[in-house]
């Protein structure tokens, strides 16, 4: 995939990174581990609220720590877009304009989070390419949308989310 996260439940908040993966593969969570060596570092570097976790993603390496080098006058561009999540639990799909996280039981329930102001977007839930369930709404950053689909166990449906001229903003499907 195109992105990584994370989500704390306790916190109900979490972080999504997306870069395209060809231009930049590398994304990681690190820590020093879980045993007395680990926790040794934890102490060194954090104020006493959890373990050390580094956050790690990038380009132009091909294994650390031989790191690529520029040559004289090139340049080399890329992008990559870091931000949070509000309580939609963990991304199960994210672009850089929205994030999403789909529970799937006896019901499904999507969940949407955006990274900029979204005014009449659509949540759509469809069945073989048919809409099922849609809901219009002006989305803002850090207020999660929701839409959910009674009786879906079983059912293989795809989730969307379109910004207010139709263009898809992120999705997802089994």
């Amino acid at each position: 995939e195109d992105f990584f996260g994370g989500y704390d439940h306790a916190a109900g908040a979490g972080f999504v990174h997306w870069a395209e993966r060809r231009i930049s593969p590398g994304k990681k969570q690190w820590t020093w581990g879980n045993a007395p060596f680990g926790h040794a570092w934890d102490d060194q570097l954090t104020d006493g609220d959890g373990p050390y976790i580094e956050l790690m993603a990038g380009v132009f390496t091909d294994n650390q720590p031989d790191f690529s080098w520029l040559l004289p006058g090139e340049t080399k561009v890329f992008s990559q877009y870091w931000y949070p999540i509000p309580a939609i639990g963990p991304a199960h799909a994210a672009t850089p304009d929205a994030a999403m996280s789909v529970q799937r039981g006896s019901d499904l329930v999507a969940t949407f989070a955006v990274t900029s102001p979204h005014d009449g977007a659509t949540l759509a839930v469809l069945d073989a390419g048919v809409v099922i369930a849609d809901r219009v709404i002006d989305l803002r950053p850090s207020i999660p949308a929701t839409i959910g689909v009674p009786d879906a166990a079983g059912r293989d449906l795809t989730v969307e989310l379109r910004d207010g001229g139709g263009r898809l903003l992120v999705a997802w499907e089994p």
